[in-house]
């Protein structure tokens, strides 16, 4: 969740007009799924709701999760770290 908060950021708005919204409506009902086959009609009404929770979830990941900004930061670098450490296969 927190990548979709960071996605929907207002520096990151600029350039992939992506606000808190939008991810809503296109991460909502892949997040969200229903556990059986309703029918149709439904689906379409629970869609809506399903992308307003995200949204949410996204814009307010700080007060939901209980994660300030500054600790967001520190998960952020370590994954960056992360990712400069990784190697592929049959490289030495």
């Amino acid at each position: 969740m927190y990548h979709l908060h960071r996605v929907s950021s207002p520096e990151h708005v600029k350039t992939n007009c992506m606000p808190p919204s939008n991810i809503g409506i296109v991460f909502g009902p892949n997040l969200l799924q229903q556990r059986e086959m309703i029918p149709s009609l439904e689906l379409l009404a629970n869609m809506s709701y399903q992308a307003k929770v995200v949204e949410i979830m996204a814009a307010h990941v700080h007060d939901i999760f209980n994660v300030s900004e500054e600790e967001l930061k520190l998960l952020e670098n370590e994954s960056i770290e992360d990712e400069g450490n990784e190697r592929f296969v049959g490289e030495d």
